[in-house]
C-alpha cells in the first residue's frame, strides 16, 4: 500500500481490497442507520456540484482499518462503508460490491447481504418489513433480526429518495462513485484491541455497553485460548470464541429489551450511578444490556459505572462466568411467577413504614446474598417474613385475632384514604395471582400507583351536585336511606316521602345532603380497608358519586374491553369474600354495597394476608 489516503467510492471497493474484504469484527455493534441519516447523507451528496479543475470533491469522513492476510478488520467506520454498500445495491452496482462486505459474527446478517443486497434482487417490490418476513420464512430463512431490519429500511429509504429524485439518479451515481471520497486510516504497529479502545475511548461516540462488548470480546476470548504453539490454530480458536461471546451477548441485550423487564429491574438499577469523570454513558434505553451492566456494579463494585471499573474486572479469572450467572440468576427471579412477586414487593414495600427494629429495603448486593445464601423454599420464607414484620401487615396479622366488634370499631376508627393503600392493595393482587393456576402475572408498573386513583366502592359523599338529573337524585336518594337505615333504630330512621323531594328548592337540597352526608359519616365505615380500592384513572374518571350497581357493570365491561383492572379490585365488585362465606348468594345481593359488606370483605382481607405471610413453613 502506498501513503495515499483519499479514495473514491470506486476506488474503495475495487483497487483498494486487491482481493480482499471489509470484515467487521464480532466487538462492532450492528448496523443501526435510520433514515434521517440515510436522507441527510444522499442530500448532501445531492447538494454538491463537484468540480475536477479545483479538486473539489464530497468527503464522506474516514475509516479505520486492520489489514489481515485475507481482509481488512474494519474498526471504525461501519456504518457508513455499509450504508454505501446498500447505495450501490440499489444503483446496480452489484460486480463492485459483491462478497466485498462480511459481518462476520452474524449469520443472518451476512446471509441476507448475499441474498438481496449483492446481487440483483426482488427486493425492490417487497414493499414492508412484514412482508419481507413473510416472503422470506416462507423459503426457510428467518430474517427477523435487528440488524436486517435496519439494511431493508436503509434500503427501502434509498429507493423512496430516488423514486423522489429520479432526474439525478444518473448524477447521482457519478457523483457516489467518483466524486465522494474516504480517508482511510491503516494504523501499523498496534494492536486491533488498542487501536478500537483508543479511537472510541477517547472520542466516544459509542456507549458503555458497545466499549465493555469490547473489553469482552477481544480480552477474555483471548485468554481464555491461551498461548498455542500452532497461532494459526490460536487465531482460529480466538476468532470462534470471539464470535460465541458477541452471540451470547446479543442475546442478553435482547432479553433486556423487552419493556416490563426494564421497568421491573428498574427499582435496583435506578441505584446505579455513572461516574462523576466519566464521558461514557449508559443507556439502557438504547442499549438494554446495560441494565445487566448497571446490576453488576450494584453487585460487585460500589454500583459506580465507569470503564476503569469494567477494564480491571475483565481482566479477572471467572468474570465472564460471573456475569452470566448473574444473568441467569435475574432471569430466574423474573421466569418463577412466586419469585417475580415477591423480590419485587418485598424490596419496595418491606421497609416503607416500619417499625423501629430496623426493617430496611433491601438493596440488589443485599437481595444477592440472601438468594445466594438460601434454598429456594428457605428465601421465600425470608421475603415474607419481612412483608409480615413490617409495621402494616404487623398489625393486620394481629387483627385476625381479634373479634368482629373489635374490628369493626377498628373500621370506624380507620383511615386508608392514602398511599397506604397502594400497598396493601398490591399484596392482595400477588395472593391472588398466585393462586390462579394460569401465568399471568401483575405488570411491573403496577407494584406501585401508577395513574391510579384510590376509590371508595360506597362514595364517600354520596349526595352531591355532579348529577343534575332529578330522576338520578332521587334514586340515589332512596337507597342512601335504604343503605343508612340498615343501621339505625326505628326512631332515629330518617323518612323522606316523595312528596318531600324537592330538588329545585336549594334549602332543601341543602339540608338533605348535609343530613345525608353527616349520617352517612356515622353509620359507614367510608375509609375503611374493605371500603377502599385501587383503579387505573381510565376506569375510575366519573363514577363520582354512583352507587355499586353502576360501578360493578363499569368495572366488570372495562375487564371485558382490555383494561386494566387489579384483581382486588375485581374480586371486591364481584364479592369474592361472600363467595368464601356463603355459597347461596342471590343476584339481588349484588346490586348494592352496606356496612355488612365492607365489614366482611375486611374481614376477609385481614384473614388472607395473615394466612399468606404466617405459614407454618415460616411459623
Amino acid at each position: 500500500m502506498n501513503d495515499k489516503l483519499l479514495y473514491t467510492t470506486k476506488e474503495l471497493f475495487d483497487s483498494y481490497l486487491h482481493g480482499k474484504t471489509y470484515s467487521i469484527p464480532p466487538y462492532q455493534r450492528g448496523y443501526k442507520w435510520d433514515t434521517k441519516d440515510i436522507d441527510r447523507l444522499l442530500k448532501d451528496i445531492n447538494d454538491f456540484c463537484p468540480n475536477e479543475e479545483l479538486d473539489l470533491f464530497y468527503c464522506l469522513q474516514n475509516i479505520t482499518l486492520v489489514e489481515n492476510a485475507d481482509s481488512f478488520n474494519v474498526v471504525d467506520g461501519q456504518q457508513r462503508l455499509t450504508t454505501l454498500t446498500v447505495i450501490l445495491s440499489y444503483l446496480g452496482e452489484f460486480d463492485l460490491i459483491n462478497r466485498k462486505l462480511h459481518y462476520n459474527v452474524r449469520n443472518e446478517t451476512e446471509k441476507f447481504l448475499k441474498e438481496y443486497i449483492f446481487k440483483a434482487s426482488n427486493i425492490k417490490s417487497i414493499q414492508t418489513w412484514e412482508q419481507l418476513l413473510a416472503i422470506t420464512n416462507n423459503e426457510g430463512n428467518d430474517y427477523d433480526f435487528q440488524d436486517v431490519f435496519y439494511l431493508f429500511n436503509a434500503y427501502k429509504t434509498i429507493q423512496s429518495w430516488f423514486e423522489a429524485h429520479s432526474q439525478s439518479t444518473s448524477e447521482m451515481k457519478d457523483k457516489i462513485l467518483n466524486h465522494l471520497k474516504v480517508i482511510v486510516n491503516l494504523p501499523k504497529n498496534i494492536e486491533e484491541q488498542e487501536l478500537f479502545e483508543n479511537l472510541n475511548g477517547k472520542r466516544v461516540p459509542l456507549d458503555g455497553a458497545d466499549l465493555i462488548r469490547a473489553l469482552i470480546i477481544t480480552r477474555v476470548a483471548k485468554k481464555d485460548v491461551g498461548d498455542l504453539y500452532d497461532s494459526t490454530k490460536q487465531n482460529v480458536l480466538i476468532n470462534e470464541r470471539r464470535v460465541k461471546i458477541g452471540l451470547m451477548l446479543d442475546n442478553i441485550n435482547l432479553w433486556w429489551r423487552d419493556e416490563n423487564r426494564q421497568v421491573y429491574f428498574h427499582h435496583f438499577t435506578k441505584d446505579a450511578k455513572v461516574s462523576n469523570g466519566s464521558s461514557v454513558a449508559f443507556d439502557e434505553t438504547t442499549y438494554p444490556i446495560n441494565n445487566l451492566y448497571k446490576l453488576y456494579s450494584l453487585a460487585y463494585g460500589n454500583g459506580t459505572l465507569d470503564m476503569d471499573f469494567f477494564e480491571k474486572k475483565v481482566t479477572e479469572d471467572g468474570f465472564l462466568d460471573g456475569m452470566q450467572m448473574l444473568q441467569r440468576t435475574i432471569e430466574n427471579w423474573y421466569n418463577d411467577k412466586e419469585l417475580y412477586h415477591l423480590i419485587l414487593f418485598t424490596c419496595i414495600y418491606a421497609g416503607s413504614g416500619s417499625r423501629s427494629e430496623g426493617i430496611h429495603s433491601l438493596d440488589f448486593k443485599e437481595l444477592l446474598v440472601q438468594w445466594q445464601q438460601f434454598h429456594r423454599k428457605d428465601f421465600i420464607r425470608f421475603l415474607k417474613k419481612r412483608i409480615a414484620d413490617s409495621e402494616i401487615y404487623d398489625d393486620l396479622i394481629k387483627q385476625s385475632g381479634r373479634s368482629d366488634e373489635e374490628n369493626e370499631n377498628t373500621a370506624f376508627l380507620e383511615s386508608w384514604y392514602d398511599n397506604k393503600l397502594v400497598n396493601v392493595s398490591t399484596l392482595l393482587d400477588i395472593i391472588s395471582i398466585l393462586s390462579a393456576t394460569n401465568e399471568t402475572r401483575l405488570p411491573a408498573k403496577y407494584f406501585k400507583s401508577h395513574k391510579e386513583d384510590l376509590e371508595h366502592i360506597f362514595p364517600q359523599t354520596p349526595i352531591g351536585d355532579r348529577i343534575k338529573d332529578k330522576e338520578k337524585q332521587t334514586q340515589i336518594l332512596k337507597e342512601c336511606l335504604g343503605i343508612i337505615n340498615l343501621s339505625l333504630s326505628d326512631e332515629e330512621k330518617i323518612r323522606v316521602e316523595d312528596q318531600d323531594i324537592d330538588w329545585d328548592n336549594q334549602d332543601w337540597k341543602e339540608h338533605i345532603k348535609t343530613l345525608i352526608n353527616d349520617k352517612i359519616a356515622k353509620v359507614i365505615p367510608i375509609n375503611s380497608l374493605g371500603n377502599m380500592c385501587v383503579l387505573h384513572e381510565s376506569v375510575n374518571r366519573g363514577y363520582g358519586n354512583d352507587f355499586f350497581l353502576e360501578k360493578r357493570i363499569d368495572v366488570m365491561r372495562k375487564s371485558q374491553e382490555g383494561f386494566f383492572i387489579r384483581p382486588h379490585v375485581y374480586d371486591a365488585f364481584n364479592k369474592i369474600y361472600m363467595e368464601r362465606q356463603d355459597e347461596n348468594i342471590k343476584m339481588s345481593m349484588m346490586i348494592r354495597w352496606d356496612k355488612a359488606d365492607i365489614l366482611a370483605r375486611r374481614k376477609y382481607i385481614i384473614t388472607r394476608l395473615s394466612k399468606f405471610l404466617t405459614t407454618n413453613e415460616q411459623a
